[in-house]
């Protein structure tokens, strides 16, 4: 979600998805906060619907994944900070964020 406002901003992103402009992070939060387990059930199918038939039209192909993490230091309470392996702030409460990125993709023969 942090990343959709950059995006906004991404010339290359927009072209790439042929998008005349991204839409805002807040909207989207929005949006995800009015569904119920439900909702989220419906959009889990349709998504798999439409990655099977993703995957039935495109050849095979490669994709390296780059992993990468950071630990974000927490001042006040928020749920689910735990006091770990903090090497800036040591013995304080943080969060440990890991991200992936598709590094590139090679198409099959």
């Amino acid at each position: 979600m942090e990343y959709m406002n950059a995006l906004k901003t991404d010339p290359g992103y927009q072209s790439l998805k042929e998008l005349d402009r991204v839409p805002d992070e807040r909207t989207v939060r929005y949006l995800l906060g009015r569904f119920g387990p439900d909702n989220f059930e419906a959009l889990r199918r349709a998504n798999q619907a439409l990655l099977d038939v993703k995957a039935r039209m495109e050849p095979t192909r490669e994709v390296w994944l780059d992993f990468n993490d950071t630990v974000v230091t927490l001042f006040g309470h928020q749920e689910g900070a735990e006091v770990g392996y903090n090497p800036r702030y040591r013995g304080r409460p943080s969060h440990k964020i890991k991200v992936a990125f598709v590094a590139g993709t090679v198409t099959g023969t």
